[in-house]
């Protein structure tokens, strides 16, 4: 099995001409495998020019550019484990998903970083559309990591609080019907199936697990 460490989900709230705060994320994450960031605020190469060159010599960098205001991301490899040769990117809603192939000793991996829409409506088209591109590439995968701000929760009875038992949201219909599809898995959940964990707050009266992962099931042995 391949154990990595990962940065999940992490929301940076715009990095654009903050030379500290940038400085200060890579004192935290220098030492991880994967880092999956959201809301960069980096709209050009220009505008990630200070970032690149404080994380460069440490990860292979993938940007997807903001197109709208407080969206791009970022994917980032460790060099130690990973090879720019064996990367690639497939696919990218613009500052909103990015998908990336890895070739990893005999695995395919698609590595799939996301920044969902907060409208219910459009976050169902945004999984919809994902879907539909990992069915359209050519990229023969054997294996699919999902990770970052889904900007919903699967279990509104155990991931929020408060509770909202059954309560579904449209985009949490097509979020499953995604992971149906490509039999992904919330390592966190099956290994803690009755946990509370919250990973967003919202003026402290609500709390959500709204930052995941998703991975294929053979994944998990």
């Amino acid at each position: 099995a391949i154990v990595m460490a990962l940065c999940i989900g992490n929301y940076v709230g715009g990095l654009k001409s903050r030379p500290a705060k940038i400085a200060k994320i890579f004192e935290v994450v220098k030492c991880l495998d994967i880092i999956f960031l959201q809301e960069t605020h980096f709209y050009t190469q220009n505008d990630a020019n200070f970032f690149n060159q404080v994380f460069e010599t440490t990860f292979i960098i993938f940007h997807s550019f903001a197109a709208l205001r407080c969206t791009g991301i970022v994917i980032m490899l460790n060099k130690n484990i990973f090879s720019l040769q064996n990367c690639q990117r497939i696919f990218e809603i613009e500052g909103r998903c990015l998908g990336t192939k890895i070739q990893l000793l005999k695995a395919s991996l698609m590595i799939l970083c996301v920044y969902a829409p907060a409208k219910p409506n459009f976050r169902a088209k945004f999984f919809e559309y994902i879907d539909r591109k990992l069915n359209e590439t050519e990229f023969n995968f054997s294996d699919i990591l999902v990770a970052g701000d889904f900007n919903c929760v699967e279990n509104t009875g155990l991931d929020s609080y408060p509770a909202r038992p059954g309560s579904v949201e449209p985009g949490v219909i097509k979020l499953l019907d995604l992971n149906n599809r490509y039999s992904l898995n919330d390592p966190f959940r099956t290994l803690n199936p009755t946990k509370d964990l919250y990973t967003f707050s919202s003026n402290r009266k609500t709390l959500s697990r709204i930052d995941r992962c998703y991975v294929s099931a053979n994944m998990l042995q």
